[in-house]
This record gives C-alpha cells, structure tokens and sequence, in this order.
C-alpha cells in the first residue's frame, strides 16, 4: 500500500494493486532510461532481478531459486529498487544476445520429465543460462479450471506456471498453450526438468504434449553486466549516498524522509519497503 493523493482533497494510505503498482514501475523504468537510453527490453529485466528487494513483503511462497535470489509467485523477486537500478544502469554493459532451445516431447513417451542440454551441440542455440522458461503444453480436461501445473528445473525451483481456477468451467482444455515463468532467472539451463499435472476434476485429462522452451544467454550475465553498488544487496534501507544525473539533466535524490512526514499524518509508520528510494526531480533549467 502506498500514500497518495483521494477524493475530495484529501489523502489515503491504502492505495494498492496494479492501479498504484504499474505507473510506480513506469516512473522506475523511466528513471532507469534517463540514466542509459541505451538499455534494452532484456537488460532492464536482468537489472530489475538484480536490484530486486524481497523485503517486508509476506507471502507463503518465498523459496530461493538456484543461484540464490529469492522469489515469490506473489512478489516476484521483491520489490523494484530505484536507487539501485539507476546506479546499476549508468555503468551497465549490454547483455549478450538472447538464444532460444526447444526440448520437443515425444507423443509416444508419457513420463513428464525432460533432459536437456540446452541445446548445447546447436551453437547458435546454446543456452546456458536462463531468462524466459516456457512450457507449451497441449491438454484435454472436461473442466479446464481444474488443472494445476508445475515446473520444477535442474536446480530444484518449483514454478507454478497455472493455479486452480474455481470459476474456468471451459471444457476446450488448452492447445499449444505457452505457460511462462522467470523464477529460473540466471539459473543453469541443463538438466532434468519435470512437469507436475495435478487433475482435481470428476473426469480424467489428458496430456497430449508438452514442449519446453528456453530463453537465455550462452554465457554468464554476472560477469557481463554492469556490478552493483555494496549496498544494493543489503535489505535494509538507506538514503542515497550521492544524487545521480539522470539523461536529461535532471538529479535523482533521496526523499523518503517527505514519505515518513505524509506518513506521520496517518498515526502510524509506512513500511519500509513503501518509502525505500523514492526520488525526485530537480527543476530542469535549460541551458
């Protein structure tokens, strides 16, 4: 929940969903792009990981993927950290070009598990480090809300890639259906991969054939990349040390503590993840 402007000249604390939460990220990215326009739609993903806080949010479903970022169906890899992201952005090395490896699954075969080598003998195809998993997966159901789906990676991390629908009473099942997940972000690509399906209908589905995609780079983007600053990585909130000139001129700089005084009104403390690297502009004077 954050604070913002209500009806009637007044103010609220509750303002939450994607209503608040898309045009915060907007303003983040925008933020990031100012700082180096040359970002693509990939870096600013790997930034956005990279930089990501899990911190006061409370969820069941935090699990720590294989390279130990933790991630949540809820809150993805936390929340997006704008000081840190346009730090990160402004010494930040394009990431190597994306590569694609497709793991077809035989119709003949009825065992949900794939080996891959992410597509290692095909160089151009070479996964070695992942971004984007999809499953696409073809599948008949007399009540398709029904259908519970899991992806779980070489490295153990469990994706949920479709929940239980109570309301989904469509009986067309699903047709080369593309189901994504990025908690593997940075993960290794090769290994044993297994599709959970999990039928809680009066009826039997059936699985016709599932095909694993992989999107991600032959190499390492950690060694690549840009590096974060030390204190990105600590879950504890900070003012930023320094103001950062963003493309246009104008000066990143710290206002939580305008957050915490809105705050005070309320009778209570924000979170600390609301008011953790809120920024402003400096009047922009042209030359």
């Amino acid at each position: 929940m954050i604070v913002t402007t209500d009806l009637h000249h007044s103010c609220t604390n509750a303002h939450t969903g994607t209503s608040a939460s898309a045009p915060l990220a907007a303003g983040i990215v925008a933020l990031t792009l100012e700082a180096n326009p040359k970002l693509t739609w990939r870096d600013m993903q790997h930034i956005v990981v990279r930089t990501a806080r899990p911190l006061n949010l409370r969820a069941g479903d935090w699990v720590t993927n294989g390279i130990g970022k933790k991630v949540s169906h809820s809150f993805g890899f936390g929340l997006m950290d704008a000081g840190a992201m346009v730090r990160l952005a402004s010494n930040w090395t394009t990431v190597p070009e994306q590569r694609k490896c497709v793991v077809f699954y035989p119709a003949r075969y009825k065992l949900l598990q794939l080996y891959t080598d992410g597509c290692s003998s095909y160089s151009r195809n070479k996964v070695g480090y992942l971004e984007h998993v999809q499953a696409i997966i073809t599948l008949t159901a007399p009540k398709r809300g029904d259908i519970q789906i899991y992806l779980t990676s070489p490295s153990g991390t469990r994706s949920t890639l479709l929940a239980k629908r109570a309301r989904d009473t469509s009986r067309t099942g699903f047709r080369e259906w593309a189901f994504m997940t990025t908690h593997n972000w940075g993960e290794i690509a090769v290994g044993l991969w297994t599709l959970e399906i999990n039928n809680d209908g009066w009826d039997d589905a059936e699985l016709i054939r599932w095909d694993l995609v992989l999107y991600g780079t032959a190499t390492e983007v950690s060694n690549i990349g840009g590096t974060p600053s030390a204190s990105s990585s600590s879950l504890t909130p900070r003012s930023l040390s320094s103001k950062v000139r963003t493309r246009y001129g104008a000066l990143w700089e710290d206002t939580s503590a305008a957050f915490r005084k809105t705050a005070a009104k309320f009778g209570r403390n924000l979170p600390q993840a609301v008011i953790f690297g809120c920024g402003s502009y400096e009047k922009f004077k042209k030359k």
